[in-house]
C-alpha cells in the first residue's frame, strides 16, 4: 500500500500523543524535531555481541543531544521506518509497537544523566506509551537552551570492544540536526590538533582566522537549528558579497571568472550539512567531470568541503573556488591567468596579452551546470517548483579586455574578437531545462561569444559546441577522447 507523506509539525505530534492515536503518525517525515525508530536502543544486547550496547550509548546520547541542541522535540520507538524515493528522508511507513516490558527506560535516563556535558537533567526529560493494539513510547526532549545548558556535548569517545579500538572523532563533540539528520558540529580531537599547531607554529595567521571562521560558523548552525528561522531569499547584497570573496580568496595578481545560479525564491536544500554519499559535501568533494586533469570544478584529494557561515565552501588552491549557500545559491569562481588562459602564454608574440582559452571556458561552464544537475539528480535540490537565474561575469583588475583563442587538439589556433562586455544575466531555467546541462552550456556560451567577443561560429568553433535539433550544445564527447 502506497503511503503519502506529511510534514507534521511539533503541535501536531503532541496533538497525537495526547489523542493516545499512533496510527496518525503513519506518513510523517522525520525532522528536526522528530526522530523515530523501529525497536528500542539496547535491543542490539540480545545478539549477545558485547559491541552492543555501546552502540546503543552512542545513538541515544546523539539522538538526545542533537534534538535539545536543535530546539527540543520527540523521540518515538515503535514505529516502522521507510525510505522517500529518490531523498534518502525517512517516514513512518507503519505502526510496529514495542513490548514495553522489556525496557529499561532509567536506564536510559542515567545515560542521559551520566553521558552528555553539562549534565542532562533526567527529571527534565517527560515519557510515556500511546496506542491500544501496537504500543509506541514517546520522549519528549526538552530545548538545551530553555535548561540553560546550550549546547550538550557528548563528552568522551566510545570504546569498541570488538575493533579494540576507541571511536575516535567519530562520536565525541557537538550534534545538532541538519532536518532529519544527526550531524556533527565540531570534533575535539581536530581542534586540539589545531591549538598544538599554533602552539608549535606550524598555523599561521591566516590559519588561525581560517578556524575562527569555522568556529563562527558553528555557532551560527547551532543558533540557526535553535531559531528555525525562516532561509532568507537570495538578494543582490549576498551576489555581490561572494563575489567580493572570490576576489579576496583566489590569486591576488590573478583575474576572475564567475559564475552564480540563483534560486527564484529562498530555499532549504536537503540535508544540506550532511557528508554521506549523493550529499552536497561529497558533490563538491567529487564534482562530475568529463576526463581527468580536465579545466573543471575538481579539488586534489586533500582538500575538502568547509563550512562558512551558512555555506559550504571549498577551494583548490587558489585558482578555484565552489560554493553552496543554504538558500540555493550555487557559485564558482577561478583564475583566469594559469588556469583558464593555459597554456596560451606560451609564445613570446603573446606576452602581456589577455587571452581565453575557448577549450577551457567551454569545459569550465559546463562543468558548473553539470554540477547543479548533480544536485538535482540527486533530491538535494527539488526538480518541482524552483528555478533558477545565472549572472556569468569576467572581472579584470586592471579594466584589460581578452580576446578568444580557438584551439583544436592544442595545435591549430586562431584569435577572434576583443571583449565587449563582461557581466551577462540568463533564466530563469526551471529544472527541467538545468538537467539538460549540455544545452543550457551550449546556448549560455554562445550568447556570451556573440555579444562578448563579436564571434558566432567558425569550422574551428564547430569541435567545442554544436548545433543539433535541440539547439546548440557543448560537444562532451569531444572532452571525454582527451582522457
Amino acid at each position: 500500500m502506497e503511503v503519502t507523506t506529511k510534514l507534521l509539525s511539533i503541535q501536531e505530534i503532541e496533538e497525537i500523543i495526547k489523542n493516545n492515536d499512533p496510527s496518525l503518525l503513519v506518513g510523517a517525515l522525520e525532522t528536526a524535531y522528530f526522530e523515530f525508530r523501529e525497536k528500542p536502543y539496547f535491543e542490539e544486547e540480545k545478539s549477545g555481541k558485547d559491541w552492543a550496547k555501546y552502540k546503543s550509548r552512542i545513538e541515544l546520547l546523539k539522538d538526545a543531544s542533537s534534538i535539545s541542541n536543535s530546539g527540543g522535540g520527540y523521540l518515538l520507538i515503535g514505529l516502522l521506518p521507510d525510505i522517500v524515493q529518490g531523498r534518502q528522508v525517512e517516514y513512518v511507513k507503519d505502526v510496529s509497537g514495542i513490548d514495553v516490558k522489556t525496557i529499561d527506560t532509567e536506564r536510559w535516563l542515567d545515560i542521559l544523566s551520566d553521558g552528555l556535558i553539562p549534565r542532562f537533567p533526567r527529571d527534565k526529560i517527560t515519557l510515556g506509551i500511546i496506542g491500544k493494539d501496537k504500543i509506541v513510547l514517546w520522549i519528549k526532549v526538552p530545548n538545551s537552551k530553555d535548561l540553560g545548558l546550550h549546547p550538550f556535548i557528548v563528552p568522551q569517545d566510545q570504546w569498541n570492544p570488538e575493533k579494540e579500538i576507541a571511536l575516535k572523532g567519530q562520536v565525541y563533540g557537538i550534534y545538532t540536526r541538519d532536518g532529519a539528520k544527526n550531524i556533527q558540529l565540531l570534533d575535539p580531537h581536530k581542534f586540539q590538533e589545531y591549538i598544538a599547531g599554533v602552539l608549535s607554529g606550524s598555523v599561521t595567521s591566516a590559519g588561525v582566522e581560517s578556524q575562527i571562521s569555522r568556529l563562527s560558523a558553528i555557532a551560527d548552525r547551532l543558533e540557526e537549528s535553535q531559531t528555525k528561522s525562516a532561509i532568507q531569499p537570495p538578494n543582490e547584497e549576498q551576489k555581490k558579497r561572494i563575489v567580493e570573496e572570490f576576489i579576496n580568496k583566489l590569486d591576488p595578481e590573478a583575474d576572475v571568472f564567475y559564475m552564480i545560479a540563483t534560486p527564484s525564491s529562498g530555499v532549504t536544500l536537503n540535508n544540506f550539512w550532511d557528508k554521506s554519499e549523493g550529499s552536497i559535501y561529497h558533490h563538491m568533494k567529487n564534482p562530475p567531470i568529463l576526463r581527468n586533469m580536465g579545466w573543471d570544478l575538481s579539488v586534489a584529494t586533500s582538500e575538502y568541503p568547509q563550512p562558512e557561515g551558512n555555506s559550504w565552501e571549498v577551494m583548490n588552491g587558489n585558482r578555484k573556488i565552489l560554493k553552496v549557500s543554504k538558500n540555493g545559491i550555487i557559485a564558482a569562481g577561478a583564475n583566469i591567468q594559469e588556469f583558464l588562459d593555459w597554456g596560451l602564454q606560451d609564445d613570446e608574440k603573446n606576452e602581456g596579452k589577455k587571452l581565453l582559452n575557448a577549450f577551457a571556458f567551454v569545459e569550465y561552464v559546463n562543468s558548473f551546470f553539470l554540477f547543479i544537475k548533480a544536485l538535482i539528480n540527486t533530491g538535494i535540490i527539488d526538480k518541482d517548483h524552483l528555478s533558477y537565474d545565472v549572472e556569468i561575469g569576467f572581472i579584470s583588475k586592471d579594466g584589460g579586455k581578452y580576446s578568444l583563442v580557438l584551439t583544436v587538439n592544442n595545435f591549430i589556433r586562431s584569435t577572434v574578437g576583443t571583449q565587449k562586455k563582461d557581466n551577462w544575466q540568463f533564466g530563469p531555467y526551471d529544472t527541467e531545462d538545468l538537467l539538460k546541462s549540455e544545452i543550457i552550456s551550449g546556448s549560455i556560451i554562445q550568447d556570451i561569444y556573440a555579444s562578448g567577443f563579436g564571434f558566432v561560429t567558425d569550422t574551428h568553433h564547430e569541435a567545442y559546441i554544436q548545433k543539433t535539433d535541440e539547439g546548440v550544445i557543448v560537444n562532451e564527447e569531444l572532452y571525454r577522447k582527451q582522457n
